[in-house]
């Protein structure tokens, strides 16, 4: 069994592998103290640890509503090197989750091919007692959030 240090570090070292296989940019891992637990059904040792990850942003524009709401956002840097490919409804709503928005019955409503190889999509929610539709472009290369704006 593997002390509570060797498994902090091979902790580390497998988010840091891991997460720098999804993203191409300089990360900072930022990390807290773990804890290991015995499982009594599992019948082993769980070890539990949670990290911030942070990625350096060059320009981004956010607006919010004057209740303090992000209502928009726009990542210059994610819309570089887009190659335009359909996407299925799983996969949208998939990359769109990531921005923390879609909260009950997501539905894709469009989709379509937007300018510098982006994919422009409607996604329609339920939230706080309505619906509310959202325009995101999502970087298909990337398979990120380029920018959205609720509707």
């Amino acid at each position: 069994m593997l002390s509570d240090d060797e498994l902090e570090k091979l902790a580390i070292n497998q988010c840091d592998q891991h997460i720098n296989k999804l993203i191409d940019a300089k990360l900072d891992i930022q990390t807290k103290q773990g804890v290991s637990t015995w499982d009594p059904i599992l019948r082993r040792h769980i070890y539990k640890h949670v990290a911030a990850i942070w990625r350096e942003f060059d320009q981004v524009n956010i607006k919010v509503s004057p209740g303090g709401r992000v209502v928009a956002f726009h990542d210059l840097r994610r819309f570089d090197n887009s190659q335009y490919m359909p996407l299925d409804n799983e996969e949208i709503l998939n990359i769109a989750r990531t921005s923390g928005l879609l909260e009950k019955a997501p539905q894709v409503e469009t989709s379509t091919e937007a300018a510098k190889g982006m994919l422009s999509t409607i996604i329609s929610h339920f939230t706080r007692g309505e619906y509310e539709k959202i325009n995101f472009k999502i970087n298909v290369s990337t398979k990120q959030v380029a920018a959205f704006e609720i509707l």
